[in-house]
């Protein structure tokens, strides 16, 4: 039986990553004291130091951003994740097959900060605005103001991409991306479900409501913003002892 939480990986420069697995993620955070999860920049930087042979490289797992969909607006990606503030709710919210909703006082939290680090260079920023995209949800037959997939890969880049890989990589971003290529990978980003249905069964409100998601490192060389399944444990939840 495997034993959880484990030390996965002791890396020079960093520290000790304890790993909790096949847990749901309140139990996961429970073990591990509630501890900051690694984010995106430590975990490419174990990457590297370890190598692409590892379970750091090879297995996906969790991260502390979180990305925010606002319909007819921004998609936000947030150092301070809602989620893992209220990881019972998540939990609760996805066995009911539902979003993790964000009320507008949670959302406009988001926004200032957006507005107040606008100027800022991308990789210090807390909390990046990507702009949005609109849909037509076939299911209604009317269009809605759900956000569409934004996906981008290394080799057809764009404005979005690079801002995305330098926020989420911060100082790392140009070693990260030189040792996925080294490897013969390809860098992704991946948000959305492209043909997912908005819900706008809401008889008050026919707008899908503001949402959370939490980030994750997804199996080679993905920034995954639309983690699924954190009732099941499938995705390992990381931290970095000192």
């Amino acid at each position: 039986m495997i034993q959880t939480p484990r030390v996965e990986a002791d890396v020079e420069g960093l520290g000790k990553i304890v790993v909790c697995e096949y847990l749901p993620l309140d139990e996961s955070l429970e073990k591990l004291n509630h501890e900051p999860l690694i984010n995106f920049r430590d975990l490419a930087y174990a990457q590297i130091k370890e190598g692409v042979r590892t379970s750091l490289t090879k297995e996906r797992g969790l991260v502390a951003e979180a990305c925010i969909r606002i319909p007819n607006g921004p998609a936000l990606f947030v150092r301070d994740s809602p989620i893992l503030k209220d990881a019972k709710r998540a939990l609760d919210a996805e066995t009911r097959e539902e979003e993790f909703y964000l009320t507008q006082d949670e959302v406009n939290f988001y926004l200032e900060q957006a507005q107040e680090d606008s100027q800022k260079p991308v990789q210090k920023r807390r909390v990046l605005s990507i702009p949005g995209r609109k849909e037509v949800s076939r299911k209604y037959g009317k269009r809605t103001e759900g956000l569409k997939s934004l996906s981008a890969r290394s080799d057809n880049q764009n404005k979005d991409f690079i801002d995305i890989v330098d926020w989420t990589l911060q100082n790392l971003s140009p070693a990260y991306q030189r040792f996925v290529a080294e490897n013969k990978g390809n860098l992704f980003i991946y948000l959305d479900d492209q043909e997912r249905d908005v819900d706008i069964s809401y008889e008050e409100n026919p707008l899908i409501k503001p949402f959370a998601k939490q980030m994750s490192y997804s199996s080679p060389w993905g920034i995954h913003g639309d983690t699924h399944c954190l009732n099941a444990g499938i995705e390992k939840v990381r931290i970095v002892k000192k």
